[in-house]
């Protein structure tokens, strides 16, 4: 942030090359992300792609102070590559943690769907303060990335009735 405010300030011929450099770091963020993610990751439980998320929500209930409510429609088993079962997961567990650090929500609601079109959409959405201004987006980038990557789409919006929503879709491969 405090390259991107110098940058503003500078001759047009170095402000283009500080912001590079700003887009070089994004990138080398979201790659770290990515790494630690991978080396985080339990190994897969039993139950598939609806027990791993369900774990997962059991695992944010204390930093955020409540458990999140989900809901499964549509055929999810057998579960998805582990791939995409993998990207699935790390959109989940980023937007709990953006939702623990910054929304102070009281509910979450988390929908999965599996539709009759090859796609999977995960819809995310609390009641907490909104999206603001983030100071950072290598998170929501790499949520863009992950859905991409599959096929998908990635929206986070403030819904008329106040906190945040994040749709994110990718297409179904088994």
């Amino acid at each position: 942030m405090k390259l991107q405010s110098q940058a503003s300030r500078s001759d047009p011929a170095t402000a283009q090359r500080v912001n590079g450099y700003v887009d070089t770091l994004d990138r080398i963020i979201i790659k770290i992300r990515s790494s630690i993610f991978g080396l985080q990751q339990p190994p897969p439980s039993p139950g598939g792609l609806r027990a791993r998320l369900r774990d997962l929500i059991d695992e944010h209930g204390p930093q955020l102070g409540f458990t999140a409510d989900i809901q499964f429609t549509g055929a999810l088993e057998p579960s998805p590559d582990a791939v995409l079962a993998n990207d699935i997961l790390a959109v989940t567990r980023e937007a709990l943690s953006n939702c623990a650090r910054h929304a102070h929500a009281s509910t979450i609601s988390i929908s999965v769907e599996s539709g009759d079109d090859g796609l999977i959409t995960l819809a995310i959405t609390d009641n907490g303060r909104g999206l603001g201004a983030p100071t950072r987006s290598s998170g929501l980038a790499n949520m863009r990335h992950r859905a991409e990557r599959n096929g998908g789409t990635f929206q986070i919006s403030t819904p008329a009735s106040g906190g945040t929503q994040l749709i994110w879709t990718a297409r179904l491969h088994y």
